[in-house]
């Protein structure tokens, strides 16, 4: 087996995980609210005043959070992990083919770009409203978190123009032939 489907493989098991982890938050969040709404007991959940504690089951793992609209950001964050996963799995995908030089190959590339490029979007909407509360500034981990993708997305875009220099040799070669 060579690297190129190892990468695949290893990428499309990361997106089947975030899939089936934003599905569990999604239930189990969705049954907290209405355990908490309705005073239905719920398996694996605890809530406490306005916090509420998952028990991921077969573990000693819990996922606490505030019974707010901050779940639908958990919701989204990891929603959004499982679609860049899916599409990091299209992207080494493209690798295994055996005509790499395609207008699909490109189209694969620039989805995956394209999604790099949507976190920093996000921080950066993020820090502005903080300035403009005036909140004090502080530098936590998700203000760290757009430089791998910027640097991914650099990547891509390189490959993407890569694969356009490619195609078009390609294109002019079966021309001449």
């Amino acid at each position: 087996m060579n690297l190129s489907k190892i990468t695949y493989l290893v990428s499309r098991i990361f997106f089947y995980i975030c899939a089936a982890f934003t599905v569990f938050i999604f239930l189990f969040s969705a049954l907290s609210f209405f355990e908490n709404r309705f005073n239905i007991d719920m398996p694996l959940i605890t809530i406490v005043e306005n916090q509420t504690s998952i028990t991921i089951p077969f573990s000693k793992l819990h996922i606490e959070f505030i019974n707010s609209f901050g779940i639908i950001a958990l919701w989204l964050s990891f929603g959004f992990y499982a679609f860049y996963f899916y599409a990091l799995s299209e992207f080494f995908k493209v690798f295994t083919k055996t005509k790499v030089f395609t207008q699909y190959s490109i189209k694969k590339l620039k989805l995956f770009g394209s999604l790099n490029l949507i976190p920093p979007v996000f921080i950066l909407l993020y820090f502005i409203i903080d300035r403009i509360q005036n909140t004090p500034l502080r530098m936590d981990s998700e203000y760290i978190l757009p430089i791998p993708h910027l640097c991914i997305a650099l990547f891509v875009y390189l490959y993407i123009d890569l694969i356009k220099k490619g195609k078009r040799v390609q294109d002019e070669n079966d021309l001449t032939i």
